[in-house]
């Protein structure tokens, strides 16, 4: 038989050791994913095949860092002997390789807005697709007028999501407002951890619409999602604010997935 892809999602994990950080959050978020995206868990997939697989693989690979651990749901037609087509879904791993232990303290960055193009929310789920057009010419836009990032908007003119993670905007003293998935937000496990580590910290958690005009009024601003960890920004456009909201909170994060490494 012969098989062809069609069409996939994927969901990005942590690994450290050789074993996925909050397995539980991330293979509930690939069972809801699978359910939205109408594909059939293949028979196979369970939470017990699925971490010894990711631990077989990275002990194959000799990974024993701070791991990016790809998991991707792909469709596939595959043919018969009787000249049809049966769909399947097949589940891959693919493991990244990071430099440190941890979650590493970047350089805080200026990200810009695209708006050349813009999400439909129409029926967004807040999947991560294999294909994702306004990701692809946002990231590529971004690099040629020198940033690394961009926040996107959905086609209502709101902020809906960025090309590196979830934007978390500090409106005020006390409160962060981050765009929910109706408004076309990637769902990532990482942003509940995110919420309740800036509640204990002091800070109130709104998801709420956010518009480009409300980005004046920014006083701090953060990326956040599985693979990267915490990106701090300094600003948005010409806007410029202190970057400690992300200094803030990148500590507690990685004491909550990486409770067995030193940190400081």
């Amino acid at each position: 038989m012969t098989a062809a892809f069609h069409c996939g999602f994927k969901v990005n994990a942590v690994a450290c050791g050789s074993q996925l950080r909050q397995f539980n959050a991330y293979y509930a978020l690939l069972l809801d994913h699978l359910e939205k995206a109408k594909l059939f868990p293949p028979p196979y997939l369970n939470e017990n095949t699925l971490e010894a697989a990711t631990e077989k693989l990275l002990q194959r690979n000799r990974f024993y860092k701070r791991t990016l651990v790809e998991i991707y749901a792909v469709l596939r037609y595959e043919n018969t002997a009787l000249d049809t087509q049966i769909p399947t879904t097949t589940i891959a791993l693919c493991s990244k390789r990071e430099e440190e232990w941890i979650y590493p303290t970047r350089k805080a960055e200026v990200i810009g807005i695209y708006t050349k193009s813009r999400r439909d929310i129409h029926g967004w789920q807040g999947i991560q697709w294999l294909s994702d057009p306004l990701v692809w010419h946002a990231q590529n836009y971004a690099k040629r007028i020198g940033i690394n990032h961009d926040l996107l908007l959905n086609n209502e003119g709101r902020i809906a999501d960025s090309t590196a993670g979830a934007p978390y905007f500090q409106m005020d003293k006390n409160t962060i407002v981050t765009p929910p998935l109706e408004e076309g937000a990637t769902e990532d496990p990482i942003h509940k951890n995110i919420a309740w580590l800036a509640q204990s910290l002091g800070f109130r958690v709104e998801q709420d619409s956010i518009t480009p005009q409300d980005m004046q009024r920014v006083q701090g601003a953060l990326l956040a999602s599985t693979r990267h960890g915490i990106i701090p920004l300094v600003g948005i456009g010409s806007h410029r604010f202190h970057p400690s909201l992300g200094k803030k909170i990148l500590p507690h994060l990685n004491r909550y997935y990486f409770p067995d490494q030193k940190i400081e």
